[in-house]
């Protein structure tokens, strides 16, 4: 193109000069026939004649294209990289603080946070499945819910989450089935959970519901769960969460 042209004939005429041995490597983009754009390489070897004047050039031209679009590929995922692991240490130290500040001694604290980290992982692996270009909710919420396997009914359509959106909805689910298991529906031979969702208008909506399980009332004081999901719903989903106690 032709911005590039001073840097192709700066290498061309220095290596006619005798400059790096009378040898040039340009990579340069090219117009094809059909419109599109291309990538090539061009490589050459001055040839001197006795005199030491250049005489001859020898010199290949190779189309790159792929290579640069590899290269571009790998640069996006290492700053992508990048970019997760630090959301990941931000997320992992955050949960690390909540759970301690709740933690009534280090035993609960251990138990706690070694599960939000299992659950982190879970996550993590559905989307490494999938080249960490998202995740399907219902793959999502089997992983999550694996362990309450029988006690657990799911019913939408199918939902695609973004890398940033399955990692919120995998801790909130995380969430939702701790306190099932200690508080909740899963606490009696009884409880069933339904987790539904529906899908429109580009909105998704996601119920959980408990039944079967012992009564319960509003929380005095809500703890790092409630406060959680509620959190990844404003930042991470863009949305709102509503609790009904029945």
């Amino acid at each position: 193109l032709e911005d590039e042209r001073p840097m192709m004939r700066a290498a061309y005429e220095g290596a006619i000069r005798g400059e790096n041995g009378g040898r040039y490597v340009t990579e340069h983009r090219t117009m094809a026939r059909d419109g599109t754009q291309r990538w090539v390489r061009g490589s050459g070897q001055v040839l001197f004649g006795q005199d030491g004047v250049a005489s001859h050039v020898l010199g290949t031209v190779q189309d790159i294209t792929e290579e640069v679009q590899a290269r571009d590929r790998q640069a996006l995922m290492m700053a992508e990289l990048n970019h997760r692991v630090k959301n990941n240490l931000a997320t992992v130290q955050s949960m690390a603080a909540q759970t301690a500040r709740h933690a009534t001694d280090l035993k609960a604290f251990t138990e706690d946070f070694e599960g939000r980290l299992v659950a982190l992982a879970r996550t993590h692996d559905v989307l490494t499945h999938n080249a960490w270009v998202g995740a399907e909710l219902s793959v999502l919420v089997a992983r999550e819910l694996e362990a309450f396997r029988g006690r657990v009914r799911t019913s939408g359509p199918e939902v695609r989450l973004t890398a940033g959106q399955a990692l919120a909805v995998g801790l909130m689910l995380h969430e939702l089935a701790t306190n099932a298991a200690k508080y909740g529906a899963l606490t009696t031979t009884e409880g069933r959970i339904d987790v539904a969702w529906s899908l429109a208008g580009g909105e998704l909506a996601l119920t959980w519901t408990e039944s079967g399980g012992p009564l319960v009332s509003p929380p005095v004081h809500a703890g790092f769960g409630t406060r959680l999901i509620g959190s990844l719903t404003r930042s991470d989903l863009q949305g709102r969460t509503e609790t009904v106690w029945r």
